[in-house]
């Protein structure tokens, strides 16, 4: 079964809010809010011309610039401030991961058993797994810490496994 240990530092975190920041950036809802906000950018700019509503061009292109350039730069600032105050920042974390489930631990806690039925999303992104419990509490397992391609492959097994079960039922 998959085993894995890795150091939760700061650019162990934010790989994982970037891959729940790209998630969520490539949902259906957050593309057609970003047409949205391109939409707005010519009737800001006619109401600025001919009412002189300049006010509302420039919020259209803040909102824009917001959107499309800085949403992930100001995702990752207020990650990196998040991270000082995390308790598990730094240590060590390990998962045991079985058909039972993903046992966790870290250095100063031995943590305990996430059954496969508590989870309520799990999704690969192109450096790790994310899994989701309720309470949006995420955990991150980074391929990089996995012992082997094996080990990753024998994850994508239980995966599908215990999520297919879950979704039959």
């Amino acid at each position: 079964m998959p085993r894995l240990s890795y150091v939760f530092d700061e650019d162990t975190f934010l790989a994982a809010n970037h891959a729940m920041w790209w998630k969520k950036r490539n949902s259906t809802r957050t593309k057609y809010l970003g047409y949205a906000f391109l939409a707005a950018l010519p009737i800001a700019a006619w109401l600025a011309v001919s009412k002189g509503m300049f006010f509302t061009l420039v919020a259209a292109l803040a909102v824009n610039a917001l959107h499309w350039f800085f949403d992930w730069p100001l995702t990752r600032a207020i990650a990196r401030r998040r991270f000082a105050s995390m308790p598990s920042s730094s240590q060590r974390i390990s998962w045991d991961i079985s058909d039972k489930g993903l046992r966790v631990s870290s250095d100063d806690s031995d943590g305990g058993l996430i059954k496969w039925d508590m989870l309520t999303d799990v999704w690969e992104s192109p450096h790790g797994f994310v899994l989701s419990q309720p309470g949006n509490v995420h955990h991150w397992l980074p391929f990089s810490a996995f012992d082997s391609d094996g080990d990753i492959e024998r994850m994508r097994g239980l995966i599908a496994r215990h999520f297919a079960r879950k979704q039959g039922s």
